[in-house]
């Protein structure tokens, strides 16, 4: 009899401590998973659990660290993708190739006169249609109204795109032609171009074709793009183009929009593929770009605000609510990306658009009024 309850009593013992065991052990997990979900919360939502996405994701995901050149940006531009529970595109690249390899060297000598360097005309059907003035058209080609100039580097060139249809320009157009059904929207986008490449865009090519509206969406090439560190200088220089180019557009009875262009810099929240991104571009990038571009979105601003014919439309934190990976490098974006631009660039020059929507073309006589952008950096 004593050794019946001798025997029972060891068992009630390894039945509390395997309850205490699977106590401790779900306690742990609901700390970790709690853990976890108040740091990762929205990038894992509220049904699935936190713990077995972040071990899928360490199992399955991207390593950045130990990532860099072409093999990181084909992963983050992938990434840009799967993260959001789409296919990467069949034929696995940009329209015009990672880092602009599959389209035909830039024209170092097309604008003549000046410093103009444009991308050469070329057909890949689907994917690229630049005529012989360097321009992409999306809309109505033939006299087109309203028609819009688009004018900056590899951004406002649309690439990273996956094809023509999933440009930012083509899905504006698509945007508003509810409203405006004969809108053309031209575009002159060269890669790596600085403000005075976009400058001389506009003065050697852009006013030939006398546009209703010019777009500068540009800004991030000229502060990382020379390669040095003077981003105070580089700053003055891109607004001192710009204060140029909005002369000129007044001259001609243009009005212009600043757009400036999305920033990784800024975004709220950085996957680890972004982060190694910024680690590769520029030394505590954050620190030391991200200021410099705040002031280019003052500057801008100001310009705007001097003029009744000019207009700012920041699209630097566009991305910021994103929380899977966005920027493929620290300036492009695939077709998600392309699709948020475009929204945003649709929303906002709407009642731009309306505002000079039938008013008659002839030289400006106003006078822009005159500020100081060198107390703004």
């Amino acid at each position: 009899m004593k050794i019946q309850m001798k025997g029972e009593g060891k068992r009630r013992t390894r039945l509390a401590n395997t309850a205490l065991l699977a106590l401790s052990l779900l306690v742990s997990f609901l700390i970790l998973e709690a853990g976890l979900r108040w740091h990762y919360y929205d990038r894992y939502g509220p049904y699935r659990l936190a713990v077995s996405y972040a071990l899928d994701h360490l199992i399955n995901g991207p390593r950045p660290f130990g990532l860099s050149g072409l093999e990181l940006n084909r992963t983050a531009w992938e990434s840009s993708y799967t993260e959001r529970g789409l296919q990467v595109p069949e034929r696995g690249e940009p329209r015009e190739g990672f880092w602009g390899f599959g389209i035909k060297p830039k024209d170092t000598a097309c604008g003549l006169i000046g410093d103009l360097v444009c991308e050469r005309p070329q057909v890949i059907p689907g994917l690229i249609e630049i005529d012989r003035g360097g321009f992409q058209h999306a809309g109505r080609l033939e006299n087109p109204s309203p028609h819009i100039l688009i004018i900056g580097g590899s951004v406002a060139f649309g690439a990273y795109a996956s094809g023509i249809d999933k440009t930012y320009f083509h899905r504006l157009a698509g945007l508003l032609k509810s409203r405006f059904p004969d809108i053309g929207i031209s575009v002159f986008g060269v890669g790596s171009a600085l403000s005075s490449n976009d400058l001389a865009a506009f003065v050697l090519r852009g006013l030939d074709i006398r546009p209703d509206l010019v777009i500068f969406l540009n800004g991030l090439n000229d502060l990382v793009n020379p390669g040095g560190d003077d981003f105070s200088a580089y700053a003055r220089q891109y607004l001192g183009n710009m204060e140029v180019a909005q002369h000129i557009a007044a001259e001609h009875n243009i009005p212009v929009v600043f757009a400036l262009q999305p920033f990784l810099g800024e975004k709220k929240v950085k996957t680890a593929l972004e982060e190694r991104i910024l680690d590769l571009s520029v030394r505590k990038y954050e620190e030391t770009v991200n200021p410099h571009y705040d002031r280019i979105r003052k500057g801008l601003k100001a310009l705007a605000d001097r003029s009744p014919s000019s207009f700012f439309i920041d699209c630097s934190g566009i991305f910021n609510n994103e929380k899977v990976t966005t920027f493929a490098d620290q300036w492009h974006f695939s077709d998600p990306g392309h699709e948020i631009l475009a929204a945003k660039l649709a929303r906002d020059l709407l009642p731009v658009l309306e505002q000079i929507a039938g008013k008659p073309r002839g030289r400006k006589t106003e006078a822009i009024r005159s500020i100081d952008l060198y107390t703004l950096l």
